[in-house]
């Protein structure tokens, strides 16, 4: 996490770490869980140059929004009740789809598994369709965010760098990183979105990672898929705190 990339400042507001965001989550899919474990256990070991992501954390960033809405005002808990409402009216007429979750791989800064939709012909693709939607929702909420890209590159972090591997032995152990995963972790998986999450999302800079407190349970299709369960009514917003 360089200067570039950090949210808050030393000395600064603590809410300024807090952010709200739109995500995929995996952790209550288990064929999902088993896998992303595959690659935690090759992580692991490279521990001194990576921060493994643990599994609480683990997800798929669909849309970040700025701390502070479009009127300059702090997003608060009343603007992301608005935001909950856009999203649902937003994916309503979302149809689940089913992505390419894998394979792992090391990039410059992180340990990424890339997410692909299954329909590769499809133009617009279904997740950029998806990011597309919420947008939309988050904007009705008043919900600041960075300017759109032309198509979302969905991914999944299972660790932080730690620190720069550019030269040396850092380099090597870098190396041997990408060379693990590459050889243990081939493989990719099918999984269905077939729901997003509303959350405040926290940095911790010092730390590496990426917390997140669940606010609501979006269905695409306004849904609820059967025998999964819909936690959404057992978080209630609190605020950025």
């Amino acid at each position: 996490m360089n200067p570039k990339r950090l949210w808050g400042a030393a000395g600064g507001p603590d809410a300024d770490w807090i952010r709200p965001h739109v995500l995929w989550l995996p952790q209550d899919q288990p064929h999902v869980v088993s896998y992303l474990h595959e690659i935690a256990e090759v992580v692991s070991p490279y521990a001194d140059i990576v921060a493994p992501v643990a599994e609480a954390d683990w997800h798929w960033t669909i849309q970040a929004a700025r701390a502070h809405a479009a009127d300059g005002q702090r997003a608060d808990c009343d603007r992301m009740e608005a935001a909950a409402q856009h999203l649902q009216e937003q994916l309503d007429t979302v149809a689940s789809f089913e992505i390419y979750l894998g394979p792992a791989a090391a990039s410059r800064s992180a340990v990424i598994t890339r997410i692909v939709p299954v329909c590769e012909a499809a133009v617009p693709d279904p997740a950029t369709v998806l990011n597309q939607r919420v947008r939309a929702g988050l904007a009705a909420a008043g919900l600041d965010m960075a300017a759109a890209s032309e198509s979302h590159w969905g991914h999944l972090t299972s660790a932080y760098g730690r620190v720069d591997t550019g030269k040396g032995q850092l380099g090597d152990r870098s190396d041997q990183l990408a060379s693990a995963l590459v050889h243990r972790v081939r493989r990719h998986i099918t999984v269905t979105v077939d729901s997003v999450w509303l959350v405040w999302e926290r940095q911790h800079p010092r730390e590496a990672r990426y917390g997140f407190e669940r606010i609501c349970q979006v269905h695409l299709g306004g849904m609820p898929v059967p025998g999964r369960p819909d936690r959404a009514s057992s978080h209630r917003c609190e605020g950025a705190r």
